[in-house]
């Protein structure tokens, strides 16, 4: 699961996880920390292990 803010870090973050084999499951969604006014970002990824 990768988890980061709204922001290009989520972004590097999945496409990194990408180039190193991870593939995305399911949809990205989001929600909004009232404590820290920001929004999060959330992607379930899985990977084949050998």
């Amino acid at each position: 699961m990768v988890c980061e803010t709204d922001d290009i870090t989520f972004e590097t973050k999945v496409n990194n996880s990408l180039k190193e084999g991870w593939q995305l499951y399911g949809n990205p969604f989001s929600n909004y920390d009232p404590e820290s006014q920001r929004f999060y970002c959330f992607q379930a990824m899985i990977k084949e292990t050998k």
